[in-house]
């Protein structure tokens, strides 16, 4: 495939990316100012958001759940995952069909128009980082989302990696963990990273997505004490289940 052709193609993916987000989140909106948005219509539309996201790179998803991990109702969950691409939130969500997961993101990802208030209809949520009164109003909403039945998931380096290394983990995770005894699902995501690398949009076509769940871990099993082992346990296990070298 010449250059040309492939720069068009990766601008054609962007368009539909940009359409696709727009198209969905309007849907979300509309439906949520006439009050007949339920969760599982967000859900249902966040799956269709995610598939046709992945659709127009090609991408296929593999799940790989040695433990035949399942999420049980009558229990909380926060997904704890590495962070390497754009594609990371699509592979999870169409890998988990029938669970409601909704995202933790940055506060100025809401200010975006159309795209802001789709996410803020579907229960997104967000941490202000720059505002510590602010920040533990914002882990209290999220405590109460996950207490509701929304399962989170959470990326505890904070942001992209761009040397496909794995970084240190925030405890904001592990501290949600702890105050909802929610169980942690550790996944560890490959290959996104080939799909589409960190800031840029460098996309590339016809990949498999590996996803690999980890075995559940059960907070009542822990104490508070132990978090930092308990993060660095986490942190150990996702890196050999995303196949990346600790930063």
């Amino acid at each position: 495939m010449s250059s040309f052709i492939l720069t068009l193609k990766r601008y054609n993916v962007i368009i539909q990316s940009i359409f696709t987000c727009f198209y969905f989140c309007s849907k979300g909106i509309i439906l949520s100012k006439r009050k007949k948005l339920t969760r599982a219509m967000s859900s249902a539309i966040l799956q269709k958001w995610a598939t046709r996201l992945l659709k127009h790179v090609k991408a296929q998803v593999k799940v790989v759940n040695p433990h035949n991990t399942q999420l049980d109702q009558d229990r909380s969950y926060i997904i704890v995952v590495n962070h390497n691409s754009l594609y990371d939130i699509p592979a999870t969500l169409v890998s988990f069909p029938n669970v409601d997961i909704r995202m933790v993101m940055k506060k100025e990802l809401f200010s975006i128009p159309v795209f802001g208030g789709g996410v803020k209809s579907a229960e997104f949520l967000y941490v202000d980082r720059g505002n510590r009164a602010a920040a533990l109003t914002s882990l209290k909403q999220i405590g109460k989302a996950i207490q509701s039945g929304i399962t989170i998931w959470i990326a505890p380096e904070g942001t992209r990696s761009l040397n496909k290394k794995l970084g240190e983990f925030k405890k904001g995770a592990f501290q949600l963990a702890f105050t909802s005894n929610a169980i942690l699902i550790p996944l560890g995501l490959r290959n996104t990273d080939i799909v589409c690398p960190a800031k840029t949009y460098k996309f590339t076509f016809n990949q498999t997505i590996e996803l690999h769940i980890g075995k559940p871990i059960d907070t009542l099993d822990y104490n508070k004490k132990d978090m930092d082992s308990l993060i660095e346990q986490v942190r150990s296990e996702i890196g050999v289940l995303s196949n990346q070298e600790l930063a």
